[in-house]
């Protein structure tokens, strides 16, 4: 399980990161409230790997 969240983190984290916004060439439109629930999932995401490598005792 581990694997497969750590995969969807690591592909939607790539995305966050390579989103530029340009005033030429190749243009990225997307709905403010989802990106956002992209954002967010990715956040989530990130916490669930969190708690899998550092369990609370």
């Amino acid at each position: 399980m581990a694997e497969i969240l750590q995969y969807l983190h690591l592909r939607m984290r790539g995305l966050v990161q390579t989103v530029r916004s340009k005033d030429k060439g190749d243009r990225i439109t997307l709905e403010q409230h989802r990106w956002q629930n992209l954002v967010d999932l990715q956040d989530l995401l990130s916490n669930y790997l969190r708690k899998i490598g550092e369990p609370e005792e």
